[in-house]
């Protein structure tokens, strides 16, 4: 048995998680991806908490009942939420259950800094009633 999966058994869905080559955004992760860990929507970025991912086709529309400002977590393997055992603990979601905001996950696996600028312009518009930004960016450009 593999070491880290014997410590780490969530990785076996991390495995399976590809990357696919999109225009202009270079390569994301699987679209519509599901598991009990990691599940992703229909542009390949990754679920907030453990809803009823079968509302929701998209991050976008996750939150759409909810009186919360929006906000957008931008980087790599980090912000995307590589190795949490499941999709209530990556950053994001603990940020949108900690403050009075509603995060959107926009990290991807082993993003470089421009390619999270490239992803963040391309959905942009997605996002209504924005009012922050993080990013959490840096150790795949080095």
């Amino acid at each position: 048995m593999d070491v880290r999966l014997k410590y780490c058994p969530q990785f076996k869905a991390y495995h399976k998680i590809k990357s696919f080559y999109e225009p202009f955004v270079m390569f994301t992760q699987n679209k519509n991806f599901r598991s009990n860990v990691c599940n992703t929507d229909l542009y390949g970025f990754r679920f907030n908490n453990n809803i009823k991912l079968e509302n929701y086709a998209t991050i976008f529309n996750q939150n759409d009942n909810s009186t919360n400002h929006k906000a957008a977590l931008i980087g790599s393997s980090t912000s995307f939420g590589i190795g949490v055992t499941e999709d209530k603990k990556t950053i994001a979601s603990l940020l949108s259950n900690k403050t009075k905001y509603d995060f959107y996950n926009l990290g991807g696996k082993g993003f470089s800094g421009l390619q999270e600028i490239i992803v963040f312009q391309s959905v942009i518009n997605k996002m209504k009633n924005l009012k922050k930004i993080i990013i959490i960016s840096g150790i795949n450009d080095l």
